[in-house]
């Protein structure tokens, strides 16, 4: 994970996505709500590794949820442990964390809930575009007896799925995340998309301006660097597309009629694509 992806995704507002799309305990919740209320704290992204770390409130009980979240970038087929067991082995260390040395009855009082989110950026095709939700259940095979699921649920794991617009449910919390994880998206397309798509604003000044620091090694030009604000590149956008409709240029010829300079052809063609 670069520095700029790690930043983006230690931010409530990505995380507030991945909670609302991914547990149902926060599906009723507005995305604001989630962001303002729902995340305590200031989430935390992790100097040694690529976990992020937050905590959040459960909306029924408002009690506290301890949240973990990596990225892999495949179902790692060749492991001998499935990718849901290793979540929830993640899972338990985070909850067995909690009791240091032997367990008191003041701290089972204190004990919170844990959750471990983990995102797939390489699954098989059967999984794509897919969120998948797993927590503790009850089930009674004899009898009336029956616990509180707050004695019990105590953890739970997500698994998001990601993959292109050409599988189906591409759309929500799994196209944000997609574009902002995927190597073959620009820093520059991936901040128009965003504030476009989601009215979210991808920040990549201050310490982050080194270009070895962006997605994948990326060392083309930023959208800072080509235009001066986002409505002149609207702006750009439609004119370019109007002056295909109304005449018989090309998409390089009416690039060149409004001057833009022949860098930035490739960032213009880019972004026409995705607004077909």
């Amino acid at each position: 994970m670069t520095p700029v992806q790690k930043r983006f995704l230690s931010s409530n507002i990505p995380l507030a996505w991945i909670m609302k799309n991914g547990i149902p305990a926060y599906q009723e919740c507005t995305l604001s709500s989630i962001e303002n209320f729902y995340i305590l704290g200031i989430p935390k992204a992790s100097n040694q590794s690529d976990e992020i770390r937050w905590i959040g409130c459960d909306p029924a009980t408002l009690k506290r949820i301890q949240f973990s979240l990596r990225i892999v970038d495949s179902m790692d087929a060749s492991s001998d442990i499935p990718l849901i067991q290793r979540e929830f082995v993640r899972c338990s260390e985070m909850f067995a964390a909690q009791v240091e040395g032997s367990m008191t009855v003041s701290k089972l009082d204190q004990l919170q809930k844990c959750c471990a989110v983990c995102i797939c950026i390489d699954p098989p095709e059967t999984h794509k575009n897919s969120i998948s939700y797993y927590s503790i259940r009850e089930k009674i095979p004899l009898g009336s007896s029956g616990e509180s699921g707050q004695d019990y649920d105590m953890l739970s794991a997500v698994v998001i799925y990601l993959d292109g617009p050409d599988s189906e449910h591409y759309d929500g919390v799994l196209k944000l995340l997609y574009t902002l994880l995927n190597q073959d998206i620009t820093i520059a397309e991936q901040q128009y998309i965003l504030w476009k798509e989601f009215d979210i604003i991808l920040e990549t000044n201050g310490n982050l301006n080194n270009r070895s620091n962006f997605p994948y090694g990326y060392s083309g030009p930023l959208i800072e660097d080509l235009i001066e604000d986002q409505e002149k590149l609207l702006t750009h956008l439609d004119c370019i597309e109007r002056l295909m409709e109304t005449t018989d240029l090309s998409v390089e010829q009416a690039m060149n009629a409004l001057s833009i300079p022949e860098e930035e052809h490739a960032l213009y063609l880019s972004l026409l694509r995705k607004r077909k």
